[in-house]
């Protein structure tokens, strides 16, 4: 016997009060919040459906309100630094937008999980921080990048590739970095250990992360919250077995980089 569901019918009038019960949770969320209770109880209610996609462009700046917040921050700071939330909500079509209107025009302050983790670096491995945004004039601010990049730090791994440093070595891999038929056992073997929630190596871990998607040594280190020394071990471990190829100089990885655009 199937069991009855009360679905309450709402109108648009019911929306702010209805939001306004989940008080607890943060404005910017109570929307999502709001959507799971309704639909759990039912995904028929067309009305439900289309009411949370008009709250949910309502509270999403458009790409011309986008374009006006930069070229304010532009007139007033002479670069884009983006709020938090602003860049939190970012879609990659906005993204992509406001790097294609700003190209040659503009330059970017990293959002703050950037900054946080740059920060690291710099605790971690000094050299390295050095290398990339030490500079002699002290008026000069760190963390102002080109807004190309924009896109490519949506993602919330990954960010801004440690990709071309010219004074110490690089540790930036790619899929194509694998040099062997004993790597492709090898990630296969990390994938089903992965997902049978079994203990991987950090340089199995390491593998894996490479297989999913370009990344640096430190931002595997700081994501996995692992050691940076023993991350740089496993490539060298990695290397060693003949399992992936190292290229430590910027010339010879610019080939393989390929940020978002």
């Amino acid at each position: 016997m199937s069991e009855n569901i009360f679905l309450p019918i709402f109108t648009a009038q019911d929306l702010p009060s209805i939001l306004a019960s989940y008080s607890f949770i943060p404005a910017n969320y109570r929307y999502l919040y709001w959507y799971f209770d309704i639909a759990v109880r039912s995904i028929r209610n067309q009305f439900v459906i289309n009411a949370i996609l008009t709250l949910y462009n309502s509270t999403s700046m458009t790409i011309d309100s986008l374009l006006e917040l930069c070229n304010q921050q532009i007139s007033t700071k002479h670069y884009i630094d983006l709020p938090d939330d602003v860049f939190h909500d970012l879609t990659l079509e906005q993204a992509k937008a406001i790097a294609h209107h700003f190209h040659g025009k503009a330059f970017l302050m990293l959002p703050a999980k950037e900054r946080m983790f740059f920060e690291w670096v710099r605790t971690h491995d000094l050299p390295v921080w050095n290398d990339l945004w030490y500079s002699d004039d002290i008026t000069l601010e760190p963390y102002i990048v080109s807004i190309s990049l924009l896109p490519s730090l949506l993602d919330d791994v990954r960010g801004f590739p440690i990709c071309d440093l010219q004074t110490v070595d690089n540790y930036y891999f790619t899929d194509d970095h694998f040099i062997s038929d004993e790597a492709d056992v090898l990630l296969e073997g990390v994938k089903e250990r992965y997902i049978a929630q079994q203990t991987v190596t950090v340089s199995q871990l390491l593998a894996l992360e490479i297989n999913n998607a370009p990344i640096d040594i430190w931002r595997f280190a700081y994501h996995h919250r692992i050691d940076l020394q023993a991350a740089k071990s496993a490539v060298h471990l990695l290397a060693e077995e003949k399992l992936l190829l190292h290229l430590k100089s910027a010339d010879d990885i610019a080939d393989f980089v390929e940020l978002e655009e």
